[in-house]
């Protein structure tokens, strides 16, 4: 492993670049987390901050930075092209390239969008080897995977922590309200049970204290896994691991190939199912004990901050010295990050990702287990995946309506009047700028 080298981050201050939305999650997941375990000197350069403050694009600011920290390694956290004001230019990373000879890696963080994964294409001539997080199968649909490995959300251990205090809160959702997230916490209230909520990306933004303090006091954290249309594990399970609460989530392949249903976290498979195993385990503490700390043990000594790191830097070590990855692992069971060593996850770069064999289920009643196969079966091929997301869409009325009311506009601004369409088109963006904002944020 490099002893102590120097790292500059490339990426946002504030989430999606908007200041009004606070800081960017990345603050806590990653050069803090980065900071907090002391295997680097850690520098950050924020692009959005930089044009908010100067008005310019911050692409000469950054060759100066890195002629200044001169680092040894270069991270990009990116989520536009590069024609963006809080983007690198192809040009200025190729010039990064020629005059410093600086390795890249990248970190994605959102790659059930598909447009997050065009937008790593264009990228790739540039960097040298890639992490992306939330969804596992994506990898098989790359046209190119040899530099992408998945991982899971490195919190900061300063924050995200188990201080043995008292559990004061029974059951909590420290998150955005997205809709259907908010029909299902009304139900549970409907039905007697009291959530405390607060914080959420684009929402109330808590200090990062405050919000790790929420899963320090509270006995059951409630957890969605599909912010979308495809089922992820977000940073949202790390963060309750981390602070000894029990995880309660949305049913969903990702998580479950990372912690065993049912004996480090406990899968809900409908509102019914949700109310009756949020009354259960509020009800039968030892239980509950029991599973929140096995996914305590699980993320302290496989998805800690620290072996994130160290993991980083050992295959940078590998880039620099060319070294060739080792034979693949044999094993008696597939590639899983709970059962695998930092070789073994240095070995498969690139090769193959984590899967998702039956035994993980056995806690489970067949058909739920079944029903999870299958989607992660439908998500891992390029042509099923396709059915699976158009499925999705159709059956959602507000995508529907924001596609059919966008046909109907196009079709009939061309024979409309000039000034009328133009006028038209002033008036409705409004109109649509709240569906962005208020609808296609919610669906869930």
């Amino acid at each position: 492993m490099i002893n102590k080298p120097r790292i500059l981050f490339v990426a946002d201050k504030w989430c999606s670049g908007n200041i009004d939305w606070g800081l960017s999650a990345w603050e806590g997941n990653l050069w803090q987390s980065l900071q907090a375990v002391n295997l680097a000197e850690v520098e950050v350069f924020h692009f959005d901050e930089y044009y908010r403050t100067t008005g310019t694009k911050g692409d000469e600011a950054l060759l100066s930075k890195i002629a200044e920290f001169r680092p040894q390694l270069i991270c990009l956290v990116i989520y536009n092209f590069p024609d963006a004001v809080n983007t690198p230019s192809l040009k200025t990373l190729e010039t990064i390239k020629k005059r410093f000879s600086i390795p890249f890696f990248a970190i994605w963080g959102d790659f059930e969008c598909e447009i997050l994964v065009k937008i790593s294409d264009v990228f790739q001539p540039f960097i040298d080897f890639n992490m992306f997080t939330a969804t596992s199968v994506v990898f098989r649909r790359m046209k190119d995977p040899q530099k992408f490995s998945y991982f899971w959300v490195p919190k900061n251990p300063e924050y995200f922590y188990d201080p043995g205090r008292e559990r004061d809160i029974d059951l909590s959702y420290p998150g955005s309200t997205k809709l259907a997230r908010l029909r299902r916490i009304k139900y549970l209230e409907k039905h007697g049970l009291k959530v405390y909520r607060a914080g959420g990306e684009h929402e109330e933004h808590l200090p990062i204290a405050e919000f790790a303090e929420i899963f320090q006091r509270s006995k059951i954290v409630l957890s969605f896994s599909c912010p979308g249309y495809i089922p992820v594990t977000n940073a949202r399970a790390f963060e309750v691991t981390n602070c000894g609460a029990m995880l309660l989530e949305e049913a969903a392949p990702e998580t479950a190939k990372l912690f065993i249903p049912n004996v480090d976290y406990v899968p809900y498979f409908s509102n019914a199912d949700l109310l009756k195993k949020a009354r259960y385990y509020l009800k039968n503490e030892a239980e509950r004990v029991r599973i929140a700390h096995n996914g305590y043990v699980k993320t302290k000594q496989y998805y800690s901050a620290r072996r994130f790191w160290k993991i980083v830097l050992d295959k940078t070590e590998e880039l620099i010295s060319s070294a060739t990855p080792g034979k693949l692992f044999k094993r008696d069971y597939p590639y899983q990050l709970d059962q695998a060593d930092d070789q073994s996850i240095l070995a498969n770069w690139g090769r193959k990702t984590i899967e998702f064999p039956w035994p993980r289920l056995r806690s489970l009643p067949f058909f739920q287990a079944l029903s999870l196969k299958i989607t992660d079966w439908f998500l891992s091929h390029k042509l099923s995946y396709c059915f699976y997301l158009w499925y999705q869409r159709i059956t959602d009325w507000r995508w529907l309506l924001f596609k059919c009311s966008y046909v109907c506009f196009k079709a009939a601004r061309p024979i409309l009047p000039k000034r009328l369409g133009e006028r038209l088109k002033e008036s409705l963006k409004p109109c649509l700028k709240l569906i962005i904002d208020k609808i296609l944020w919610k669906v869930s």
